[in-house]
C-alpha cells in the first residue's frame, strides 16, 4: 500500500498504481485522502478498567485453584453489570 501511495505522489496514476501493486482502488483513494479506516470488529462493551477488574477476579479464582468455566465467568460479568445498573445486548 505504501509503495502505491508513493508511486501516485511521484506522478503515477491511481489506476496504474492499483494494478502494479495489487491494491484496491477505493482503499488507495482513501489512503491518499487521509481517511482513517474503520476499526475492525465490534465496539467494546467494557472500558479498559472494567476489563482489568474482571480479569483480576478470574485470575484470583485461578490462584485459589477454584475451577471456573465459561458459564460462571459470564454469570460473574452479568452480576458485575447488574450492580452497576448497566444492561448490554449482544447481537450475533
Amino acid at each position: 500500500m505504501n509503495n502505491a501511495v508513493d508511486a501516485v505522489h511521484q506522478g503515477m496514476s491511481q489506476r496504474e498504481a492499483c494494478q502494479q501493486f495489487d491494491v484496491p482502488r477505493g482503499t488507495l483513494q482513501d489512503k491518499l485522502k487521509g481517511v482513517d479506516s474503520c476499526p475492525l470488529g465490534g465496539q467494546p462493551i467494557f472500558s479498559e478498567n472494567e476489563e482489568i477488574v474482571i480479569a483480576k477476579n478470574v485470575a484470583t479464582l485461578g490462584d485459589w485453584e477454584y475451577p471456573v468455566d465459561v458459564i460462571e465467568v459470564r454469570l460473574m460479568v452479568k452480576q458485575y453489570l447488574t450492580k452497576r445498573g448497566r444492561t448490554v445486548s449482544i447481537q450475533r
